[in-house]
């Protein structure tokens, strides 16, 4: 399968044996079928990180950042985890920057 695909896939599998009877050749064939399933998972979303510095002073009013967060995704290349909701958690670091817990896309 390829990567990041799911479902299920039947594969023949045969074993043959050199057999002989009384020294006469008589090799024999056993087959089955081998069935695997690929269930999905949940994969984690991904993004990219455009600008790690915002800057911005205390009294500043609220601003869009274009370029902050990029190539969103919730989670798989099928698309197959579009129905997921993305929650976008920013927390505050020692010096006292942004704070923010948000459903919606993100605009700094």
């Amino acid at each position: 399968l390829t990567p990041g695909v799911n479902g299920m896939r039947v594969f023949n599998v045969c074993a043959t044996d050199d057999g002989a009877n009384a020294e006469v050749p008589d090799p024999l064939v056993a087959c089955a079928n081998l069935t695997i399933r690929v269930v999905p998972v949940n994969n984690p979303p991904t993004f990219i990180l455009g600008l790690p510095i915002v800057p911005a002073t205390e009294d500043d009013p609220p601003q869009v950042v274009g370029g902050f967060l990029t190539n969103i995704s919730k989670g798989s290349l099928l698309g197959d985890e579009d129905s997921q909701t993305l929650t976008w958690t920013f927390v505050r670091n020692e010096s006292g920057n942004v704070n923010l817990l948000t459903t919606a896309e993100p605009t700094l």
